[in-house]
């Protein structure tokens, strides 16, 4: 029996010390997997900062485009606007332009007819003269 006590001590040693690894080697484990897990957490936090600054930065940027957007489509209003105004002067002035035209022609068409006019009046002018020419004799 005391081969048999032996043998349970030593049974008993064994299995203290492999409690005593296993217990070790599983803290150890268990520390290792709880740093594991905090450099997971620290990693996620860091990560999820980073995503939110980024979602920030986005919505930042997308109001600056949709400002941009928004002056330049005022500025296309304005633009347009300006546009139909000048094109609006433009069949203003082309209207007078044809009116004058018109008048320039009349004007025209007139002065020729005044110079027609003259004309017949000189050659009648000059009819008249050679009619009413007196010749004086001379007193030899």
């Amino acid at each position: 029996m005391a081969s048999l006590d032996e043998g349970l001590q030593a049974l008993e040693e064994v299995h203290g010390a492999l409690v005593n690894i296993i217990s070790s080697d599983s803290a150890e484990m268990l520390r290792k997997a709880v740093d594991k897990q905090r450099l997971i957490w620290e990693h996620f936090h860091q990560t999820e900062k980073t995503a939110s600054q980024l979602v920030s930065e986005l919505m930042q940027a997308e109001e600056r485009v949709a400002q941009k957007v928004l002056d330049a489509e005022q500025q296309k209003n304005r633009g347009l606007g300006e546009l139909e105004r000048l094109e609006k002067e433009l069949w203003g002035a082309a209207s007078r332009n044809n009116k004058l035209g018109a008048e320039v022609d009349f004007l025209q068409k007139e002065l020729e007819a005044l110079k027609e006019t003259e004309k017949e009046m000189q050659h009648l002018q000059e009819e008249i003269d050679e009619d009413t020419t007196v010749v004086i004799p001379s007193a030899v």
